[in-house]
């Protein structure tokens, strides 16, 4: 936590666009302090009293980076991510191989993700609703991925 002291170092260091005279810092900086505040503080209240939204939200951000929501972290439980389901498995695995090879664009590029992306995607479906898959071709490695992975 920030003391008043040294806020008064911070503004007697930066001075805020004043010259600070030597001798009473600490005096001329409160006097500097004060003189910001209370007007920036008469238009923060108007501005919460007009927009109570804005005024929540900034003093939780305010809070935030004080320090003073951390022990509300502490006791939050992790969010888990789900599982990759199998058939989303077999796509991404389906388009690695295709990606691979040199059917839709060169070796590790793909021209046309699209027409790509639904041929993996039929061929997978296929596989998993035990239908016929090509037999030559890139289809063939994808659909040979799938059921390893569907184990069906």
């Amino acid at each position: 936590m920030v003391t008043k002291r040294e806020i008064y170092a911070i503004i007697a260091g930066y001075g805020l666009g004043k010259v600070l005279p030597a001798g009473s810092t600490v005096k001329t900086a409160k006097r500097t302090v004060f003189a910001i505040a209370r007007p920036a503080g008469k238009v923060a209240i108007g501005l919460a009293k007009r927009h109570p939204g804005v005024a929540i939200g900034t003093g939780l951000v305010a809070a935030h980076q004080l320090g003073y929501l951390d022990p509300v972290y502490a006791g939050a439980k992790p969010v888990k991510k789900r599982a990759m389901s199998k058939f989303n498995k077999s796509v991404k695995g389906g388009m690695s191989i295709i990606r691979a090879s040199t059917s839709y664009g060169s070796k590790g590029t793909i021209n046309n993700a699209k027409k790509a992306f639904a041929a993996v995607t039929k061929t997978v479906s296929k596989v998993w609703r035990k239908k016929a898959t090509p037999k030559k071709g890139p289809m063939s490695a994808v659909a040979r991925y799938a059921r390893k992975i569907a184990k069906v």
